[in-house]
């Protein structure tokens, strides 16, 4: 606002001599009831000293700001499970001094049961029903969250095992679960049924009541296919009789599948051949030709020769000593 004097002291200083001071009035009441904006009115500056001072009259800005509403009560909020959102949390018993509604800030956060109930503090805003002359004003609460009842991808209460499976450790589990340490190492044998704890291990453990199950495990009997004795003969490996899984690949001794035994141990080993001492046949070898001798098995009636080397024996003109004479090729050697 603007305004003139002609003696240097400021006429609406309070501390200078009271002829100074002015009063200002507005040319009509201001409605601190209207809609928040800037408004211009006309605004009259009335000295104290008339005498000295004239009055003066302008047009003023004048900006009506949002109020805040007073939350005098805040609300309350239901229960929740955990799983659920905070927009499923009902508020309640909230009071304002106006009207309006309380709803959550984030209505899509999921509290938990092990960090959050009871402890966590939520935002929850007041939205006047007035929200042109009003701001929204805000508060905090608390929510209780109870536990889930199940946890996700419980396993049933008994399965059939891969029969490759000898622990149950090596049982597959759906995601998110593990066998208990004291159970993994358990030993699986065919035929037979055996009781584990599978656990829930992940990162939202503890907001469900049921996070462990008692799971029956069997590991199906093994399927043995008989393998029949057969004997060795002198060229061929024979074997035992035994038993082997059809399953597994694993070997047996018995029918019953009791006693495993390593692969291999029942080769029984080929016998080799015997022979008459007495040649089938003779070939008698002379100075030139090869003779031979034939000798047959005792067992199989198969026969071998060996060749007699010719009796001729060459020897080269330079010769100096007869024993200087290979006689290694016609399998004989020299006496002294």
């Amino acid at each position: 606002m603007m305004y003139s004097v002609t003696k240097r002291q400021n006429p609406l200083d309070r501390e200078a001599d009271s002829k100074y001071y002015a009063s200002a009035e507005y040319g009509e009441e201001i409605d601190v009831n209207a809609l928040a904006k800037e408004i211009s009115k006309s605004c009259t500056l009335t000295p104290a000293d008339s005498t000295n001072f004239n009055s003066v009259t302008a047009t003023v800005s004048v900006t009506i700001t949002k109020a805040v509403p007073v939350i005098t009560v805040v609300p309350k909020a239901s229960a929740l499970t955990y799983g659920q959102t905070l927009s499923e949390s009902t508020l309640s018993g909230g009071m304002s001094d106006m009207a309006g509604a309380f709803r959550w800030k984030d209505g899509y956060k999921m509290p938990t049961f092990v960090s959050d109930s009871g402890r966590t503090e939520y935002i929850i805003v007041f939205y006047p029903a007035d929200s042109v002359n009003y701001d929204n004003a805000t508060c905090k609460t608390v929510v209780k969250v109870n536990q889930a009842e199940n946890a996700p991808n419980m396993p049933a209460n008994s399965m059939t095992a891969d029969h490759n499976a000898t622990i149950v450790g090596a049982v597959s589990l759906p995601e998110g679960w593990i066998w208990s340490s004291g159970d993994a190492g358990k030993t699986l044998k065919a035929g037979e049924t055996v009781t584990a704890t599978a656990i829930f291990n992940l990162h939202n453990k503890g907001n469900y009541k049921n996070e462990t199950v008692q799971v029956s495990i069997t590991r199906p009997a093994h399927i043995l296919v008989a393998i029949p004795q057969k004997d060795a003969d002198c060229t061929e490996n024979g074997n035992t009789a035994y038993w082997k899984c059809a399953l597994c690949d694993r070997y047996f001794s018995d029918e019953n599948g009791t006693t495993e035994i390593p692969t291999g141990s029942w080769i029984l080993p080929a016998t080799g051949h015997t022979f008459y001492k007495e040649p089938v046949a003779y070939v008698q070898p002379d100075a030139q030709k090869n003779g031979s001798v034939t000798y047959q098995c005792q067992v199989c009636d198969e026969t071998i020769s060996i060749e007699i080397p010719a009796t001729t024996i060459i020897v080269p003109d330079n010769l100096e000593q007869l024993t200087d004479v290979d006689m290694s090729v016609s399998g004989w050697t020299w006496i002294n």
